[in-house]
Order: C-alpha cells, then sequence, then structure tokens
C-alpha cells in the first residue's frame, strides 16, 4: 500500500460488490467503514455502487463497473495542473464535459471532482449537471450550457472591508443623523458647505452631479377627434350657430300663404246660334285654393 499505509479516505456506502486492487496487483472486497490508500484502484461490480468520502472531505461516486485510480485527481484538493478541487459532480444525465486550463477535455461522472478554473459544458441535448462545491453551494447546468469554475461562480470572493462600509462619515455623524431624525429636526444643518458651494455629504465630494436635467416630460393628451352628425336636416326647428362663446339656439317659423287668384280673360269664336262651351279644367287663371269661376259675355254683330 503507498503513502506508508496510511489511509486517503473510507468507504461510507455500498450497493451490491464493489473491490479495491492495490499497486502489488492485490484484490479486495470492500465493505462500509473500509479504508482505501492512495494507488488504489476501485471499482464497483456490475449492478452494483460504492461511495467513498476522502480526509478533505470530498466524496467520490461509483456505479455499475466503474472504476477510479485514488490518485491527487480523485483526492487530496489538486489536480494534475495543480488546480485545487472545488467540488463534485452531484447528478449527471446526458453528456457532460469538463475542459481544465491545459485544454484537455474529460467526460464527468457522478463523484468526480471538479477544480478551479474548469468549463462545465452540457453541449448536447437533454444534458444537464449538477455541481456541489465544498463550500456547500450548488450549480446546476442545463443542455447547450457552460460555466467557468471561478470565484464568481464558486462563491469564495470575500468583500473588501472598505466596500463592506456604508460611508466614511467622520466620527458621532450617523449619531447625529440619528438624533435630528428622533427630534424632526432637519438634517440640511449637518451638511457642511464647500468652497464650491456644494454640500459636503458624509465629508465626500464625489456624490454625484450638482444639476439634474429633465430631458422629457411624459404628458398625458386626450386624442384628436370630431363627432359628425349622421344626418344633414335641422331637427326641431333650431339652429345652432357657432362663435367665440357657448352655442345658442334660434327657433324660427314658416307661414304660408294663400294669394289671391289672378284671372285672365278667355276669349272664343263661335257661329250663329251655337252653343259655346267652357270647362274649367282648361282655365289658365292662377289660383291655389277656391272654386273657379267663369263669366260669358256676349256682343251682337251688326251688319
Amino acid at each position: 500500500m503507498a503513502d506508508n499505509g496510511n489511509p486517503i479516505g473510507k468507504v461510507s456506502s455500498v450497493g451490491g460488490e464493489a473491490f479495491a486492487k492495490g499497486e502489488d496487483g492485490s484484490l479486495r472486497q470492500v465493505r462500509v467503514g473500509d479504508p482505501v490508500f492512495e494507488g488504489e484502484i476501485v471499482q464497483a461490480a456490475p449492478g452494483g455502487h460504492v461511495e467513498l468520502a476522502f480526509r478533505d472531505g470530498t466524496a467520490y461516486f461509483l456505479r455499475d463497473r466503474e472504476g477510479v485510480t485514488l490518485d491527487g485527481m480523485t483526492f487530496g484538493g489538486r489536480g494534475a495542473d495543480g488546480a485545487n478541487v472545488v467540488g463534485k459532480v452531484a447528478s449527471v444525465e446526458g453528456q457532460v464535459f469538463a475542459k481544465g486550463a491545459d485544454g484537455s477535455v474529460r467526460q464527468l461522472r457522478v463523484g468526480d471532482p471538479v477544480f478551479e478554473g474548469e468549463v462545465i459544458q452540457t453541449p448536447t441535448t437533454n444534458g444537464r449537471v449538477e455541481l456541489s462545491f465544498n463550500s456547500g453551494a450548488t450549480y446546476f447546468l442545463r443542455d447547450k450550457e457552460a460555466v467557468t469554475l471561478d470565484g464568481m461562480v464558486l462563491g469564495g470572493r470575500v468583500a473588501d472591508a472598505r466596500e463592506s462600509a456604508l460611508q466614511p462619515g467622520r466620527a458621532g455623524e450617523l449619531e447625529d443623523i440619528s438624533r435630528a431624525i428622533a427630534e424632526g429636526r432637519s438634517l440640511d444643518r449637518l451638511l457642511e458647505e464647500t468652497s464650491a458651494g456644494r454640500p459636503l455629504v458624509f465629508g465626500r465630494t464625489d456624490d454625484g452631479h450638482s444639476f439634474v436635467q429633465l430631458l422629457r416630460i411624459a404628458e398625458a393628451i386626450d386624442p384628436l377627434g370630431f363627432q359628425f352628425g349622421s344626418s344633414d336636416s335641422v331637427s326641431g326647428g333650431e339652429i345652432v350657430t357657432g362663435g367665440s362663446g357657448a352655442p345658442t339656439s334660434q327657433t324660427f317659423s314658416i307661414t304660408v300663404a294663400n294669394p289671391a287668384p289672378v284671372a285672365q280673360a278667355d276669349t272664343g269664336a263661335v257661329a250663329e246660334d251655337a252653343t259655346l262651351t267652357v270647362s274649367a279644367g282648361q282655365r289658365r287663371d292662377r289660383q291655389r285654393r277656391g272654386p273657379a269661376a267663369a263669366s260669358i259675355a256676349t256682343s251682337t254683330a251688326t251688319r
């Protein structure tokens, strides 16, 4: 056994059968609680699975007929290129790959360690992977997504003390503000005036602009519209006239007059001893109403 016989971890769970093969070729079946050593090859039998828990707090999971060599890539917190182990693969669906800083690409399986700086990719459709980091955080990738395992993803970036500070105000300034708010006094008297005339807020001069430029005002304007009537006649005998003031109405009436009839003389010729016939319908008198009237004038011819 390597490492002077010192175990690097132990078997935390076993389903079915699993075996460990030493560097000297010896083969042993492993059970829950058995130690595992550096350089050994641990393999799960057909239909079996085994989970290893290492001393650095990481874990490794093997399924049906999978095997792994217990070297620096698997435990110890460092990869072949010296990168730190930042977590492991918690679950996988489809094909998922990890691309190292040296350009090497490896396919990930459940329990595989992931290293800082690696790019995790799910290039195929329906590919998914869940990463479990040493900090306790998890990260999930769906199909055709990729992520670089850096400080932004791992959450290991610690904020500087200056970033966490609210503002660098002078001693006792926050107490003065709290007291002024409690007493209902104006805060303007707590602001110091600078030589340029701008207030020095909490001792800073880079707190913003000295003016605000209004670029646009949004106003609600009623849409234009005209109400047109559907008839050109005047109803009710009223005419509405427009003007600068309010609309006014005027009432008018129409009187139909019955003018007096105008008679025109009708003349005709008839033979002696003959009968003269005049029809009222043939008259040319212009009248609108009233009975028709006619008169006959006779004269005596002299030879």
